[in-house]
């Protein structure tokens, strides 16, 4: 299998724009050096229960622990979205009877599936595909009694990947070994999004672009894992192993892997959720300090060059889907909080100790503004009323923070009957309460739950409040407004 070899410094490819970009932040800055001639990105800017177990304390997405206290021209494509009336007081019974004559008629509602960990799927490592096929179709028979109509699964969990590829090795979180392949060289990923859609399921694939070890087990990786394969590019963090955002290798190597999956595969969008930089821990500085001075000079601030890096991601990201497959979307759902009110006059009435602009480095504001998204799925994972992230305020914020960008809202159903301290989650009305208020906003075209595996334990029988009342009437996909590209 021919290996593909990036260049550090080989940035003169179809995936950088030789163009001035109109960006928010608080310095105008000049960005983008090619080996033999200069490209500048000119930026101007201004995101009873049981405590979790252990190995679910990580705060990404995926590996979901209490994020509470963190507190972080277009082109119609499909038919519009329907939205509903206020319910009008009565009884519970009465309410519940109202949901399904009032149900949205077009509305994305869609899951998490997370492999990472084998989270969510699959149960046990297997070379079998006999196995994991039948297990997905176990899968996909629940999401559609839910009348669930998407699935955002992860692809690429830690730098590796699910599918057969030219560039990344299997993971061992579905084989149990990294670059060991399924029995056959059958191809998973293939049978999985065939089978989604003939239930008339969209499939979404969920790559995480940095992370690519999230235990500090370095051992047993194959030759071609990027921990190997481009070590120079590789910098740790708390147990965790990242390549470097800020060295430009590193973003044409993630075009190339997300080109693969776009070229080969008949999906229906590429997703990122929270995890770009990762989240801060008390007294670990990033170690990306050498790489600031070396391609960060016309930064003034080390934390300006981080977001620009992360820009230039999404940026890239956008033209490869596009210049190959059009109608494929680009998806994000970032932590809920864009910024505190009192740090930015356009941020939420919010009071988190970590921020998508400040802490991840992911300006989800300005890639909205430029139209470099598809749609925006932000993790609200906080419940009503909550001191210092009010579900219902931050998602009043993200109604009427759109910028034309198509909206559906994350939900933590992970978190039902599993928050001690926090008893509003041990109430079975916590999540339809959210969703209530979710589908009484005029932007909200679609709601998600992370994640399946949660979904599947009906805990307080939420998952039947779904089934029965929410989701009892199907829905189709909402229209979709595509960003510039």
């Amino acid at each position: 299998m021919k290996e593909i070899v990036i260049l550090q410094n080989d940035w003169h490819c179809n995936y950088f724009h030789s163009k001035i970009l109109t960006m928010n932040m608080k310095f105008s800055i000049v960005f983008l050096c090619f080996t033999f001639f200069p490209i500048f990105l000119f930026c101007q800017s201004k995101i009873s229960t049981k405590p979790f177990q252990k190995n679910y304390q990580e705060t990404s997405h995926d590996l979901r622990g209490d994020t509470e206290d963190t507190g972080i021209e277009k082109q119609p494509m499909r038919k519009g979205a329907g939205t509903i009336d206020t319910f009008e007081q009565g009884s519970a019974e009465g309410h519940l009877v109202d949901l399904r004559r009032k149900s949205p008629t077009h509305e994305l509602r869609g899951v998490w599936v997370s492999t990472v960990q084998r989270v969510d799927f699959p149960s046990k490592a297997t070379t079998d595909p006999e196995v994991l096929k039948n297990e997905w179709l176990d899968l996909l028979a629940f999401y559609k009694s839910l009348n669930l109509n998407a699935v955002i699964v992860q692809v690429r969990p830690t730098g590796d990947a699910i599918y057969p590829s030219k560039i990344v090795p299997y993971t061992k979180w579905l084989t149990g070994k990294s670059g060991k392949p399924i029995a056959g060289n059958f191809d998973l990923l293939k049978f999985m999004i065939e089978t989604a859609h003939s239930e008339g399921i969209e499939f979404h694939a969920w790559v995480n672009p940095y992370r690519i070890i999230i235990d500090g087990d370095t051992t047993n990786l194959d030759a071609r894992h990027p921990f190997h394969a481009h070590r120079n590019w590789v910098m740790p963090y708390g147990r965790e192993y990242l390549l470097n955002p800020g060295v430009p290798g590193v973003w044409k190597y993630l075009s190339l892997v997300v080109e693969e999956i776009v070229k080969k595969y008949d999906i229906d969008a590429i997703h990122f959720d929270d995890y770009f930089y990762p989240y801060k821990i008390a007294g670990e500085d990033l170690p990306d300090v050498e790489a600031y001075k070396k391609y960060g000079k016309f930064f003034p601030h080390i934390d300006d060059w981080r977001r620009a890096n992360t820009d230039s991601l999404i940026f890239n990201i956008k033209n490869v889907i596009k210049k190959n497959k059009p109608h494929v979307q680009l998806g994000v759902s970032p932590f809920a909080v864009w910024r505190n009110s009192s740090e930015d006059t356009e941020g939420s009435d919010t009071k988190a100790y970590q921020r998508c602009y400040d802490d991840l480095y992911s300006d989800v504001v300005n890639w909205m503004k430029n139209g470099w998204l598809d749609y925006v799925a932000p993790e609200v994972y906080f419940h009503i009323g909550h001191p210092l992230v009010d579900y219902e305020k931050i998602l009043n914020w993200w109604d009427e923070h759109t910028y034309g960008t198509t909206l559906y809202i994350s939900h933590a159903i992970y978190k039902v009957n599993r928050q001690e301290k926090y008893p509003a989650w041990s109430d079975s009305e916590e999540i339809p309460r959210q969703l209530d208020l979710a589908r009484s906003k005029s932007e909200v075209k679609g709601l998600v739950f992370f994640s399946s595996k949660w979904l599947k334990q009906n805990a307080l029988g939420v998952t039947d409040a779904l089934k029965n009342y929410f989701f009892y009437v199907p829905a189709e996909l909402p229209n979709v407004y595509f960003g510039k590209f």
